[in-house]
């Protein structure tokens, strides 16, 4: 956790807060539940700064953006 927070840089928010999901780009702690967000939105790349208290965040949907590499193969794709 940094700072307290379940927020990690990376990560994707969803919720009322935000017109669309928001990736984090940096958490700086304000107080002792309270963190200033660095955002970028993935629609329209737009970044922008939120403060949101320790209630607020609880009600975010956190995506990890963690990559999986255990898909399936598709049928016909041969690498040569």
């Amino acid at each position: 956790m940094l700072g307290g927070t379940p927020i990690k840089p990376k990560q994707v928010l969803v919720g009322s807060e935000f017109s669309e999901p928001m990736r984090v780009e940096s958490v700086s702690p304000v107080g002792d539940s309270t963190w200033t967000l660095g955002l970028v939105g993935l629609t329209t790349e737009k970044f922008r700064s939120a403060t949101l208290s320790a209630a607020e965040i609880a009600s975010l949907a956190i995506q990890d953006a963690t990559c999986s590499y255990a898909g399936g193969s598709v049928r016909g794709f041969r690498i040569r």
